[in-house]
């Protein structure tokens, strides 16, 4: 059974992608490593630090 927070995970993962192939495609595919670089803090901060923390405590939450 998938839930929501699984759906979200998904979406987010997918969301850095597509911004990661935007990255890649506005420099016309010619990857260097500063354009590198980019697209990769670009995937990272799609997801925030504290994301981790709050799902373990909201499912944490659920099975108490």
């Amino acid at each position: 059974m998938i839930s929501r927070l699984d759906i979200l995970a998904y979406v987010l993962f997918g969301l850095a992608v597509i911004l990661a192939i935007i990255v890649f495609g506005v420099n016309k595919w010619k990857v260097n490593n500063e354009v590198a670089i980019y697209a990769i803090s670009l995937g990272i901060a799609v997801i925030p630090e504290g994301l981790v923390a709050v799902v373990r405590i909201y499912k944490n939450k659920l099975n108490a």
